[in-house]
């Protein structure tokens, strides 16, 4: 008995559609080379987690914002870098604000984990009518293009060819009372 080519077809798709083969998704970029994964920025042990922050126009003294984070790379013998951005304007550049450079845990070098340098944001225009939103960006590369590099169209934050970054984003805006905070952590 002979089978059409029609119904061969017909039962190899059968056969294949109750069992699909899993597929390799390899990173590549637009140039079709291979990307180097940033380390990624552990949400669960940010602080705060809240991407906005609600700042109370009646803070007696100047608001202050102790911001943390961490990061997982499973390459722990690479360097990582970790940079703070508060309104950042490409135009300008403007913006770069700290540096970090998280270290593998000393004790447990294997530890994928790196607690970044935690960084105050005080903003500065707290007393006055002119309340702004203000934008402070944590930015995660382990392959960064050399600071000040001229022609990018993300000065101080463009990955090398190859590499990756991640972002998380805080947005501080004011708010009239009740609400708001004026520090954090919340003072004991």
């Amino acid at each position: 008995m002979r089978r059409s080519p029609v119904a061969f077809a017909a039962l190899a798709a059968s056969a294949l559609w109750g069992c699909p083969l899993p597929q390799a998704v390899p990173a590549v970029g637009r140039n079709g080379q291979v990307l180097v994964p940033a380390p990624r920025i552990v949400y669960e042990l940010l602080s705060p987690q809240s991407t906005v922050v609600d700042v109370a126009k009646t803070c007696p003294a100047a608001p202050q914002f102790t911001l943390s984070a961490s990061v997982s790379d499973e390459n722990t013998i690479e360097a990582v870098e970790a940079r703070w951005f508060v309104d950042y304007d490409a135009m300008s550049a403007s913006g770069i604000q700290a540096f970090s450079f998280p270290e593998p845990d000393p004790a447990d070098p294997s530890n994928p984990r790196r607690a970044v340098d935690p960084f105050i944001f005080a903003p500065v225009d707290w007393e006055g009518p002119g309340y702004a939103l203000h934008v402070v960006e944590l930015v995660v590369s382990n392959g960064f293009r050399v600071l000040g590099e001229p022609g990018l169209k993300l000065p101080n934050r463009t990955p090398q060819d190859g590499y990756e970054t991640q972002v998380f984003r805080w947005v501080f805006r004011y708010v009239d009372p009740p609400g708001g905070l004026c520090a954090f952590p919340l003072p004991p």
